[in-house]
């Protein structure tokens, strides 16, 4: 179980989510991984319609931290895998995952999991 907190991201917050994105691209970049969300990915526009849409997520520590896109339903991006999934119950998708310090990604886990149990994240 983390201490830290997740909430619905507002506007207010995106000079702090763009500031962990580029740290992430910077970090990317530095370690191996230079063409992941390469030329500023995600845009403002798009966590801007994230946010409206209510399907951006910031974790706060002391302060925010870290930031994702959490949504039900079918994602375009599985729409075409290798092999099948395990299970074809209705899932939640996690996308655009970032942060700065430890827990991040155990955070958004608990979160998603407890509003829906079959989630689905790819990685780089």
């Amino acid at each position: 179980m983390t201490n830290k907190k997740i909430r619905r991201a507002s506007l207010a917050d995106m000079d702090r989510i763009l500031e962990i994105y580029e740290l992430a691209r910077k970090f990317m970049a530095d370690n191996g991984n230079p063409t992941q969300w390469k030329d500023g990915y995600p845009r403002r526009e798009m966590l801007e319609e994230d946010i409206l849409l209510q399907r951006l997520f910031v974790v706060e520590g002391e302060e925010i931290c870290g930031v994702f896109m959490f949504t039900l339903g079918d994602d375009p991006t599985y729409t075409y895998i290798e092999g099948k999934w395990s299970s074809a119950e209705p899932y939640g998708v996690i996308h655009r995952i970032a942060g700065v310090g430890g827990g991040i990604f155990e955070a958004a886990l608990e979160y998603c999991g407890s509003v829906i149990h079959h989630l689905r994240i790819d990685t780089h």
